[in-house]
């Protein structure tokens, strides 16, 4: 508060300054030339050259008002000081002006120091606010700088968080990462193993299929060499038997030879009677034997029907137990077609007649089957080249030959019965059963021992 009325106060003394003193209106010459009224007329002149050397325009080299106004002062202070009569006129009025002038100096002095004072305050007051607007601008931009350390802070902080929740959805995410790799090598190591083990098992089967295989083959290559001694034990003895006959029969050649021999010469000796006697005798004789060996012939050919005609009674017999035993397992895999089904009609006294009468019917149209009676097709067909050779007996030449099946050949496409293998341009169909066979399923069928 007393700060307040100070500043009025100051504030008061500023707006009631004084007005400046007015000169007088004669003014001093003496002193504007700076004699004294002692002065004689040569010190006035030699006091106006000096003066007029210091204050003349020309000698300045500037048209100044200042200059001019004292250049002014000195010629007129010159011309009245230089004539006598003007000079005491003035120097009898000199006391008064000279009081005037003393007057007014020291109210100038007066002035000059309450301005000076007041110039001072004025600048004190100017340095204050000067002094007060820069501590205000300081501390506003120490409260500018407060505030944009505190920005800066913020947005660092703000920052800092940004880059901890960067960095923690970064790690976040490198650990999904590492767990779906984690779990991706595990699923690949699980099916690397699924897939090793599968092979093994697989290669466990394929191996125990190719040892039942190569047993199967051994056994039935040991039969089939069993099979082919006794068969060549066979020819052998029927070898020996034709070279006995043949023996035999060249013995009897050469002893008819001989006998005839011996007639011819007794020809000469008998009689013509004698001799047809002889020979009707050895035609007779010839004819009983040859009627013997047809006998014998025939014997044997009815001994070998009535093999062959075992032989097929045994195959036949067999296949159709193959075949009763097939369609028995086809029987117990196939749905019982009596077994009750939901009824697709209601109950109702007049839906009795709408629905559809239906007999059960036992689905022949099955892979198995259809593929067992192919097999026992191929099978009659190969008995029956068995039996044109001659029967049992006859295998051997049959290894290898190629033997019509019958299949019809049709340009279609579908799905092998037996390999389960597309077929783009042909197909066999088998008579017996209607089962599809690719080229090289049929042909495997059409080798004798194939099926």
């Amino acid at each position: 508060s007393t700060t307040l009325l100070n500043c009025k106060s100051w504030s008061g003394a500023i707006m009631s300054w004084p007005a400046r003193p007015v000169e007088p209106n004669v003014a001093d010459h003496y002193f504007d030339l700076g004699l004294d009224r002692t002065a004689t007329t040569r010190d006035v002149k030699l006091a106006y050259m000096r003066l007029a050397k210091v204050h003349h325009p020309d000698k300045r080299g500037t048209a100044e008002q200042v200059d001019a106004f004292q250049f002014r002062k000195v010629n007129e202070a010159y011309e009245i000081l230089k004539d006598p009569v003007a000079r005491a006129a003035y120097d009898y009025a000199y006391p008064q002006v000279f009081q005037l002038w003393c007057k007014y100096n020291t109210e100038l002095a007066d002035w000059q120091a309450e301005n000076k004072v007041n110039e001072q305050r004025k600048a004190q007051e100017k340095k204050s606010k000067l002094r007060a607007q820069e501590r205000q601008e300081r501390e506003e931009q120490e409260q500018q700088k407060y505030n944009e350390e505190q920005t800066r802070k913020a947005q660092e902080a703000k920052w800092r968080r940004e880059e901890k929740m960067r960095e923690s959805r970064l790690r976040q995410k490198q650990a999904e990462e590492h767990r779906a790799r984690e779990e991706e090598q595990r699923m690949r190591e699980e099916q690397e193993a699924r897939r090793v083990k599968e092979q093994e098992q697989k290669f466990q089967q394929e191996r125990a299929k190719a040892e039942m295989e190569r047993k199967e083959r051994e056994r039935q290559e040991a039969t089939r060499e069993k099979w082919q001694v006794a068969q060549e034990r066979e020819r052998q003895q029927r070898l020996r038997a034709q070279e006995q006959q043949a023996a035999a029969a060249a013995e009897r050649l050469r002893q008819h030879h001989e006998k005839e021999a011996a007639d011819a010469e007794a020809k000469c000796q008998n009689s013509y009677s004698t001799q047809k006697a002889q020979k009707d005798k050895q035609r007779a004789v010839d004819e009983e034997r040859l009627k013997q060996e047809q006998a014998s012939k025939l014997r044997r050919e009815e001994r070998q029907r009535e093999a062959d005609e075992r032989s097929r009674r045994v195959m036949q017999e067999a296949q159709a137990r193959q075949r009763e035993v097939a369609e028995q397992k086809l029987r117990l895999q196939a749905p019982d077609p009596t077994t009750p089904k939901k009824r697709p009609y209601p109950d109702t006294p007049d839906s009795t007649p709408n629905r559809p009468t239906k007999t059960p019917k036992v689905k022949t149209d099955n892979l198995a089957l259809r593929n067992s009676m192919a097999r026992i097709h191929a099978r009659e067909k190969h008995m029956q080249a068995l039996l044109d050779l001659g029967g049992m007996g006859h295998e051997a030449e049959l290894m290898g030959v190629y033997i019509e099946l019958g299949w019809d050949r049709m340009a279609a496409k579908g799905k092998c019965d037996f390999c389960k293998r597309n077929i783009q341009l042909e197909m066999y169909v088998c008579p017996s059963g209607e089962s599809k066979a690719c080229t090289p399923c049929k042909m495997k069928f059409c080798y004798y021992s194939s099926c």
